[in-house]
């Protein structure tokens, strides 16, 4: 399994962070986070959204639960606004990956032979009514979240990021958005995937030119081999 990420922030300090889990021998988890806001007090929250990560991430606790758990650790602290989160768990003995969204944009796959997308947004289960389901961390008690599973081919690459990256705009002011990413990924889907990742980041820095990134730049990929 390869393993890439990168990280810029738009100040000194950042909001987003992400981190690599292992939970058992055969299973990885990946989480990814983006607080409101930058500079110390958005990375004083990413400290205490790890310090329970550290807590509710473990082997017996889905995906779901995961996030629920954080959810409501954090729903009544004061200073933290929210945070948009992904969290996925990827079974090495089954190749499988589950993950669920906390109003986080959708992982993108990247797959030999076809085109880069989306990976399916996790849908409300049916009878959940007025049920507060996949919204952002902090921002409502007993919030349910709910879970897609894909099976991971080889040589699959699964992308994680915040939406800094696809806000990202050229010195001409246009965001690269959601299908210039995918545009972007495919045109070096052959390429080794540290090296993928490394390009990505060139060409946004590149069209950017002096114009800085409005918020926080955070990627992190895998690969099976």
């Amino acid at each position: 399994l390869d393993i890439v990420a990168e990280y810029l922030p738009a100040a000194v300090l950042g909001g987003d962070f992400f981190d690599i889990i292992q939970l058992e021998d055969d299973r990885i988890a990946f989480f990814m986070a983006d607080v409101v806001g930058h500079g110390v007090g958005a990375a004083l929250n990413t400290m205490l959204l790890k310090s329970q990560l550290v807590i509710w991430a473990r082997p017996g606790i889905s995906v779901c639960e995961t996030l629920g758990l954080l959810n409501n650790s954090l729903s009544g602290l004061v200073d933290l606004d929210y945070a948009t989160a992904v969290y996925a768990v990827l079974d090495m003995s089954q190749w499988t990956l589950e993950y669920s969204l906390a109003g986080h944009p959708s992982p993108m796959l990247i797959r030999p032979g076809e085109g880069v997308g989306l990976m399916r947004m996790p849908c409300a289960p049916p009878g959940a009514g007025k049920l507060a389901v996949g919204l952002p961390l902090g921002m409502f008690d007993n919030c349910a979240y709910v879970s897609e599973t894909i099976e991971i081919e080889p040589d699959d690459r699964v992308l994680f990021y915040t939406d800094g990256l696809i806000e990202w705009r050229s010195e001409a002011g246009e965001r690269l958005g959601m299908e210039g990413l995918c545009l972007t990924l495919d045109e070096i889907r052959s390429r080794p995937l540290v090296d993928q990742i490394a390009w990505l980041m060139h060409q946004m820095r590149r069209r950017g030119g002096n114009v800085a990134p409005d918020d926080d730049v955070n990627l992190l990929a895998f690969r099976r081999s």
